[in-house]
């Protein structure tokens, strides 16, 4: 982590960094439904790959808060995309 708000962050794997950003979104009441005390105000994590620019790699870069499926539950696609990001900018 670097930066003044440690929005920096990387991981590292063998010689190549795999930068990417973990940004609170705000999330205001949805249109055409009630608003309920669990989605007003409410903040939605996306965290995003900011190394490997490539859709060539045939995997999502970017990942968010869905209905449902919080990012804490998706670690595992996470980790997959930032180790095939690894290899591939290792391989670059």
């Amino acid at each position: 982590m670097r930066g003044n708000e440690a929005r920096e962050l990387a991981i590292y794997m063998g010689d190549a960094s795999v930068s990417f950003q973990l940004e609170g979104l705000a999330q205001g009441r949805r249109s055409g439904r009630s608003p309920s005390a669990s989605s007003e105000g409410r903040e939605t994590l996306c965290l995003t790959i900011s190394t490997a620019h490539d859709s060539a790699l045939g995997i999502p870069l970017s990942w968010r808060d869905e209905d449902g499926r919080k990012l804490e539950q998706q670690l595992t696609d996470i980790i997959i995309g930032m180790a095939v990001a690894g290899e591939h900018l290792h391989r670059k």
